[in-house]
């Protein structure tokens, strides 16, 4: 009887050792790959703003994909990443980006963060737009459904909803 208890306690910590092990690596894994892509997506919008002079992105916390978004004369150029590589590019005719001043950029994002308060677990949003010939920066972490819910008082935050509903369709 005692033989049978000790080969289950052996038994019993081999699956925990595994269960433990596999999760580690597991996690590894993902870490790994959410790493690369936001890696990827922070070298795409700084290549996009260096090439038109803006440049936006969402990149999701949890997941291995983003979206990296440029506006050019004739549309809004979207480049879908995946595990750190372009898997999509499209675009979307007709869309301008409006010249805005630092006050307009500033008056967005209070109230982007007083509608859709920032979340521990949130999408990260953000840009890089050339204002007066500096880069002015922007990045936070809020829900996107929060977001696409809204009508803003900011010209700026209807636009980049706009282009969002831009990143759904497929041309």
């Amino acid at each position: 009887m005692k033989k049978c208890f000790y080969i289950f306690q052996l038994t019993f910590v081999g699956l925990v050792l595994l269960l433990l092990s596999s999760c580690t690596a597991t996690h590894y894994s993902a870490n790994r790959y959410f790493k690369k892509n936001h890696r990827a997506t922070e070298r795409w919008v700084h290549r996009l703003y260096k090439k038109n002079g803006n440049a936006f992105y969402i990149n999701s916390t949890y997941s291995n994909y983003s979206y990296v978004w440029t506006y050019k004369d004739d549309g809004i150029e979207i480049r879908e990443l995946v595990e750190g590589k372009v898997q999509g590019r499209r675009t979307c005719k007709g869309k301008r980006l409006k010249q805005y001043d630092e006050k307009a950029l500033a008056d967005a994002e209070n109230e982007l963060e007083e509608k859709c308060p920032w979340e521990l677990d949130g999408d990260e949003e953000g840009y890089i737009i050339q204002v007066n010939g500096k880069a002015y920066e922007y990045s936070g972490v809020s829900s996107i459904d929060c977001m696409k819910e809204n009508v803003y008082d900011s010209e700026f935050l209807n636009d980049f909803v706009c282009a969002m509903q831009c990143l759904i369709q497929k041309d």
